[in-house]
Parts: C-alpha cells; sequence; structure tokens
C-alpha cells in the first residue's frame, strides 16, 4: 500500500491525462458532428437560394405576361364585321367593307389600306364627269372608337 501512496501523484496524473483524453475526443466529435451539420445547412441554404432565384425568374416572367397582356388590351383592334362585292360598272367590281372597332382606346384618326392581287386601292365616293372615281391608296377614317363601324366607298 506504501507503493500506491508513493505514486498517488503520479496515479492523478494518469488519471487527469486518462480524463482529458476522453474530454479532447468527446470534443472531436462534437467538433465533427457541428462540421457535419454545418455541411449540410450550407447545402440546404444553397438548395433554397436556387429555389430562390427561380421564383424571381417565375415572378418576372408573370410581371412581363402581364405587362404584355395590359399593352394588348389597350392596343386597338379591329375586324371586318361586313363585306359584299357589287359591280359599279365599267367592269370594275368592288367591295363595300365594314370596318369595327372591336376594342381598344378611342382613335383620332385611322388609316386603312388595301393591298393584294388585283386590287387596286380604295374608290372615292363621287364619280368624275365621265362616271370613273378616282383610286387611292388608302382611306383616312376620322375618329373612331370602340363600337364604332365605317362602311367603305368600295375596295377595287
Amino acid at each position: 500500500m506504501t507503493e500506491i501512496r508513493g505514486h498517488v501523484g503520479e496515479w492523478a496524473a494518469v488519471l487527469v491525462s486518462v480524463v482529458a483524453a476522453v474530454v479532447a475526443i468527446w470534443q472531436a466529435r462534437i467538433a465533427q458532428r457541428q462540421a457535419v451539420s454545418a455541411d449540410t445547412a450550407a447545402r440546404l441554404a444553397e438548395r433554397q437560394a436556387t429555389a430562390a432565384e427561380s421564383q424571381v425568374q417565375i415572378m418576372r416572367e408573370q410581371l412581363d405576361a402581364e405587362n404584355d397582356e395590359r399593352i394588348d388590351s389597350r392596343r386597338p383592334q379591329f375586324e371586318v364585321t361586313a363585306s359584299r362585292v357589287k359591280d359599279a360598272g365599267q367592269n370594275q367590281p368592288h367591295a363595300e367593307l365594314t370596318l369595327t372597332q372591336t376594342a381598344g382606346r378611342a382613335l383620332r384618326q385611322v388609316t386603312v389600306q388595301a393591298a393584294g392581287e388585283y386590287v387596286e386601292g380604295f374608290r372615292s365616293g363621287r364619280a368624275d364627269e365621265w362616271g370613273l372615281h378616282s383610286v387611292a391608296g388608302e382611306a383616312v377614317i376620322d375618329g373612331m372608337s370602340p363600337g364604332g363601324r365605317v362602311t367603305s366607298g368600295g375596295v377595287v
């Protein structure tokens, strides 16, 4: 027993060293778990950032689509709501067209052009002294709003 008492300091040092080693191992494991947790958190944060970027892109596309739709809804839209072909004499058939503005803002002036195979243009409403009508490349309509209708003097 005296031998043990003489070595108490050594045993105490060994015991302290063992406890210190156990604590160091324990702290190393805790640090390792924290590193794994930090790595997992970093991966999750990266996924969230990617998802957020995708959401921002989707929002931009939605805003662009809404803006395009808003602009389109304000644009004037027209439709030929009636048409008939007549023979105006002098072997010159012409078509009477009714143009209706179906949507959009009211307009101060509308210019309509006629083009196509065998189409010369718009015939004026009045004939000259020989019964001939002048032909223009376009017709100008003063003022038009949604629901407004205009019938042309004829397309020849």
